[in-house]
């Protein structure tokens, strides 16, 4: 029973972008570069030097 609410809260933080909570991190951002094809999710520098980190294309937003 433990293992089935770990799976669907770290499912749904993920999907609902929980900063402090979602597994969608910094980490996972450079792992994927390496290894998949999708320059869309990258990590991205702006021009003060900040590491900005795009949302994925699975999260929820507040747009209609």
């Amino acid at each position: 029973m433990h293992i089935e609410k770990n799976f669907s809260d770290n499912i749904i933080n993920t999907v609902m972008d929980v900063p402090s909570k979602a597994k969608d991190d910094v980490k996972a951002k450079l792992d994927m570069a390496e290894m998949c094809d999708r320059s869309e999710l990258n990590l991205r520098h702006d021009v003060n030097g900040r590491t900005l980190k795009p949302k994925a294309t699975y999260a929820l937003s507040l747009d209609k």
